[in-house]
């Protein structure tokens, strides 16, 4: 029904917004970790102001709203997931093109190197939660 469907938006859009707060990137090497929290990039940011527009569109029944900025909060999330941005480590701040170049030295020397973007994944699955639900909203009249 589409009480049903607007509840699995509304969850979906609910684990979206927790999910802006964990960690989309970390690296591990050399024994060091750095992290970075999708809301510290320019990415996460507009993941945000896209999550917020589709709890909107989910609360006032605008569907085509909630639909149309899950769908872009997906794109915001393949954009995360793809990334790897500045970020501080060890009290250090690495440029992206810095931490590729450590990232390729240590695989280069058989050393391992663990590069993680579970929070942008877990983002963008949610998003898709949201988009589908949305979907069906406004296609089972």
């Amino acid at each position: 029904t589409k009480d049903t469907f607007k509840l699995v938006a509304l969850a979906g859009a609910v684990l979206m917004l927790v999910f802006l707060f964990l960690s989309w990137t970390s690296i591990t090497f050399n024994g060091t970790t750095g992290t970075k929290m999708g809301l510290a990039t320019w990415y996460g940011i507009f993941a945000l102001i896209m999550t917020l527009g589709a709890i909107v569109g989910i609360l006032y029944n605008h569907n085509t709203l909630t639909f149309s900025c899950a769908v872009l909060a997906v794109v915001f999330g393949i954009i995360g997931m793809c990334s790897i941005p500045d970020m501080t480590v060890a009290g250090t701040t690495f440029t992206s093109d810095q931490i590729k170049a450590a990232i390729k030295v240590n695989r280069e020397a058989g050393k391992a190197v663990e590069v993680s973007h579970l929070g942008a994944i877990l983002f963008t699955v949610a998003s898709v939660v949201t988009a589908a639900g949305a979907y069906l909203k406004i296609t089972k009249k």
